[in-house]
């Protein structure tokens, strides 16, 4: 639904909603429609991700880890700090670096709301950048804004978004409805590990079992050496293995 105006999203099923005017709705299912091609749970014979692969860096991965040039570890310096809210990390500084080169105009990530549930935004300047530090305990359809985003006339966008999402991002690029706009215009893709990441359902679900009301978190962390999810509500704080989450 990235282009479409007949297309929202239901945050609680998370799963499209048409308004019945698409015109392609009757074919999604042979595998025609815009939408059914784009999902990267879709066409997996016709796009497997070696041919991802292939159109992305020119040929299949020949290494363990996919493509790549160099790994790094890396961490904020303090001079870095200095220009950055406390709780930003390296994708923050980045993407703020980024920006003040002139290298994008624009990024496409994603910000919790009153519920603790995280929307897709777009953040148009570095303070913008500022709504989107945080850890993200649940998925944001993120590409579902990119349409958006061009329309305002943004043409060097820089996206978030976890691995499955960068890969529906590749397949829209190479898309021949879209590969224009996606390919030319999206300078910049970063994915995340999605370890922590949960279903909205999931989420809500493990809440409602520890009775936590979403409305008075105040953040979520990981607690990685434990496998533990740390949240922080207006009265208390609470551990909860991952592992239960994500049961």
């Amino acid at each position: 639904g990235a282009f479409c105006e007949n297309i929202n999203f239901d945050f609680e099923k998370e799963i499209p909603i048409e308004d019945g005017s698409c015109k392609d709705v009757y074919t999604c299912r042979d595998g025609f429609g815009v939408c059914y091609n784009l999902c990267l749970k879709t066409n997996i014979e016709q796009y497997p991700v070696c041919k991802i692969d292939k159109w992305t860096f020119g040929k299949q991965h020949d290494k363990i880890l996919g493509h790549y040039k160099k790994i790094l570890s890396v961490k904020l310096t303090d001079i870095a700090r200095k220009n950055l809210p406390p709780e930003a990390g390296p994708i923050t500084a980045l993407l703020s670096t980024a920006m003040e080169a002139g290298l994008i105009d624009c990024v496409i990530t994603s910000k919790k709301d009153d519920n603790f549930r995280f929307i897709p935004f777009i953040a148009k300047n570095k303070q913008e950048l500022s709504d989107g530090i945080e850890f993200k305990p649940c998925q944001s359809p993120i590409l579902s804004i990119i349409g958006k985003a061009i329309n305002q006339e943004f043409s060097d966008i820089a996206i978030v978004g976890n691995g499955c999402q960068i890969q529906a991002l590749r397949k829209m690029q190479n898309h021949p409805r879209f590969d224009f706009e996606v390919f030319d215009l999206v300078s910049l893709a970063i994915g995340t590990f999605c370890f922590g990441t949960f279903h909205n359902k999931q989420l809500s679900d493990c809440f409602n079992k520890y009775g936590i009301n979403s409305s008075e978190i105040l953040n979520i962390k990981t607690d990685k050496n434990n496998f533990k999810m740390v949240v922080t509500t207006k009265s208390w704080k609470k551990d909860i293995a991952i592992a239960v989450a994500d049961a």
